[in-house]
């Protein structure tokens, strides 16, 4: 993975078929994606980056989606990134295991690109602008202040700064 890291995707995803799907329509985006056909290869990548967010299959050889979204979210490196569950599974019981388990978001397959991609988009922002805040305040820290100043100082439109 390269470029921004906000545009990184690691996709885990068994079906070789999914998986290309996934990961051209992603890149079609704009995004940065690294692909995994198994939960030990997509966990392994974790030690080179950090991805913005990880979408992974449910039902995998081998170790499942459930123990990939467990073993990401217990390590301070990966805490914070999301985690998308991709299933054919549409039942209530197992979406709810699957948001028990850490993930963010519960997708079904077949998906519609358009909603994935808005999904995708949104655990995204969302995570940044978590990462982004004071810790003290909630307020929108130091990076998100940069780059709002840098906006419109940039624009020219008018604005008053207060530290």
């Amino acid at each position: 993975m390269s470029g921004l890291p906000e545009k990184q995707i690691l996709i885990i995803e068994d079906d070789d078929a999914i998986r290309q799907l996934l990961k051209f329509q992603l890149e079609m985006a704009g995004y940065d994606v690294v692909a995994a056909e198994d939960g030990q290869t997509g966990l392994a990548t974790l030690a080179d980056r950090v991805p913005a967010l990880i979408m992974t299959d449910l039902m995998m050889p081998g170790m499942d989606g459930h123990e990939v979204c467990r073993r990401v979210k217990s390590h301070f490196r990966t805490a914070h990134v999301p985690v998308v569950m991709l299933s054919a599974r549409a039942d209530l019981p197992t979406r709810v295991e699957s948001l028990d388990h850490g993930a963010n978001d519960y997708m079904t397959k077949p998906y519609e690109r358009a909603e994935m991609l808005l999904r995708v988009r949104n655990l995204i922002n969302w995570s940044r602008s978590q990462r982004e805040a004071n810790p003290l305040s909630g307020l929108p820290g130091n990076v998100a202040i940069e780059r709002e100043t840098t906006r419109r100082m940039t624009s020219g439109e008018p604005f008053l700064f207060l530290y």
